[in-house]
């Protein structure tokens, strides 16, 4: 089953590639080389929850999971981090019109709690309703919609930076940023 997905999928970009050739230029059209595929096995197998552990051990602060969806207008012109009329937005809190939503978790080992939601559409109903990291991957499998969609995923921790004039003592250092906050998340920076 798994085997016949894979294939069903590198056929599909196959065709993508070759109605949009111009996004494949630009790596908006996925293939097996995208970090993706090592982020949803990270989940999988422990590896990001792992990391998030020792990022909240290091930093001492949560670590928090930040899920988006949407869909383009229109693949040729597809610019995820375009400026948008927000307060045209407002009443949502939608980044756009065809957002699919946005989720805030706080992570604690393979735990999730949601903080926030914004903008739930269908496609992210699956995603919202997740538990634990380990249960993302197949919350991504059970929609329909949204291997259609853009997703952002972001996973990280708040930390606050002061002006050198104004640095109490025991503040980090770049070495301590570097192994405190960075270098967990190393296999799927990018």
């Amino acid at each position: 089953m798994c085997l016949v997905l894979l294939e069903r999928r590198e056929r599909l970009w196959r065709h993508c590639a070759k109605a949009y050739p111009q996004l494949t230029t630009r790596g908006h059209i996925i293939d097996k080389d995208w970090a993706w595929f090592a982020f949803l096995e990270g989940l999988k197998d422990s590896t990001v929850s792992h990391a998030a552990q020792l990022v909240a051990e290091g930093s001492n602060n949560q670590v928090i999971l930040e899920i988006s969806a949407g869909y383009p207008t229109s693949p040729d012109d597809f610019d995820p981090y375009s400026l948008l009329d927000y307060e045209e937005l407002s009443d949502e809190g939608c980044r756009s019109p065809i957002d699919g939503g946005l989720v805030w978790f706080t992570v604690v080992g393979d735990e999730l709690n949601k903080l926030e939601e914004r903008c739930i559409r269908d496609i992210m109903a699956p995603i919202v309703t997740c538990r634990r990291l380990s249960d993302l991957p197949m919350a991504f499998q059970r929609s329909k919609q949204l291997p259609w969609a853009w997703i952002d995923i972001f996973i990280g921790t708040l930390v606050s930076v002061v002006p050198n004039d104004q640095m109490p003592s025991g503040c980090w250092g770049a070495s301590d940023i570097w192994h405190k906050l960075l270098r967990p998340w190393l296999p799927w920076i990018i």
